[in-house]
């Protein structure tokens, strides 16, 4: 199952390349249309509860990061739509958040740009780990397993998306290398 969310838009973080925000919101409700195991689409109203993506946020404690949820654009699959990994996910009283680490690519700057400006909704891919509980005609999610993040221009849910997006990479010294060149330059002028 898909969902999208939008929140305040994307804000790209001051050093780095990682895209941060809440990709699902507590105790919102929307309207889902999706398709049902016949095919047909169907609709129907569903929100997350708190503590929806409990186990999520035990998996990547426990990792260290949620490296094999990966963000990519339109919920477009293959290797080259998707564009950064969860480092990161927690659970707060409004919603869970995560943050994505970028990967370097020949598009990152085209990619951080849709970021900043027309992808700033977020939508999940999961599946139901307890099943739902349906209480006044909401569809409510109590434990999902995560396995995907789209940035998306149209989410389903208004209360999720990018809140932060960091585009510079912070400066790596090299500083063996300036020794040895320094060292290789007072070699040659003792040799020459």
């Amino acid at each position: 199952m898909k969902r999208s969310f939008d929140l305040d838009g994307l804000r790209l973080r001051d050093e780095g390349n990682v895209a941060y925000g809440r990709i699902v919101p507590f105790n919102e409700v929307a309207t889902v249309v999706e398709p049902d195991e016949t095919g047909h689409l169907i609709s129907y109203r569903e929100g997350f509860l708190p503590g929806s993506l409990t186990m999520m946020e035990q998996v990547a404690k426990k990792r260290g990061n949620l490296s094999f949820v990966g963000l990519n654009l339109d919920h477009e699959e293959g290797a080259l739509r998707k564009v950064a990994y969860a480092t990161s996910l927690e659970q707060r009283d409004d919603g869970a958040y995560a943050e994505f680490r970028m990967y370097r690519s020949a598009d990152l700057e085209k990619v951080l740009d849709m970021l900043r400006s027309s992808h700033t909704g977020l939508s999940i891919e999961f599946t139901d780990r307890a099943r739902p509980i349906v209480r006044d005609d909401v569809t409510w999610r109590r434990q999902v397993n995560l396995f995907g993040v789209a940035a998306t221009p149209s989410p389903a849910y208004s209360g999720a998306g990018l809140v932060s997006v960091r585009d510079n990479e912070p400066e790596v010294g090299t500083p063996m290398l300036d020794e040895v060149q320094v060292w290789l330059a007072g070699q040659e002028q003792v040799d020459g």
